[in-house]
């Protein structure tokens, strides 16, 4: 089965702008993403600003600011990742931990709250994907898509492709 990590990149309001400049801050090859959702059976998974938290919905994902990759998974990997979003899906959005973890190298996170490279990261070490090398708040959009990127050598691997 395939999952789709989407990665968001225009800068629409002041709070995805600042997200843009601490990435470029950070050094990542691709600061322009400033937010991350993971697509299970066409539902989109993260916790999201706009919506107060941890959240499943359908999106068209075609408005040309999504940048894909497409991960293999078993049948098994996909319905953990379902009952983990199910299981966060009263949490809301760390404010908080996106301060504390982006623009100060502090480690301060709540498990009650998430915010969205935060929880596709987790998402990801619970099957593997993702290995479990550093905090899931040490990813943002883009450190996510490099590490992903990186390790996955995507462009030469066939379990794993780019859409553009």
């Amino acid at each position: 089965m395939e999952i789709k990590v989407a990665f968001y990149k225009k800068q629409t309001s002041l709070y995805t702008k600042g997200i843009y400049y601490v990435q470029k801050l950070q050094r990542t090859e691709r600061p322009d993403f400033v937010h991350v959702e993971l697509v299970v059976d066409g539902v989109w998974h993260t916790s999201s600003s706009i919506d107060g938290g941890v959240r499943e919905r359908r999106i068209s994902g075609d408005s040309g600011n999504w940048e894909f990759i497409t991960l293999n998974v078993s049948v098994d990997e996909v319905a953990l990742l379902k009952l983990f979003f199910y299981s966060q899906r009263n949490c809301g959005y760390d404010y908080l931990g996106v301060f504390l973890t982006q623009l100060l190298p502090l480690d301060i996170q709540s498990r009650e709250r998430w915010f969205c490279s935060e929880i596709v990261a987790e998402a990801l070490m619970l099957i593997g994907v993702l290995p479990i090398v550093a905090s899931p708040s040490y990813y943002s959009p883009a450190r996510l898509n490099d590490t992903l990127t990186i390790l996955h050598n995507i462009t030469n691997k066939p379990s794993f492709k780019v859409e553009l």
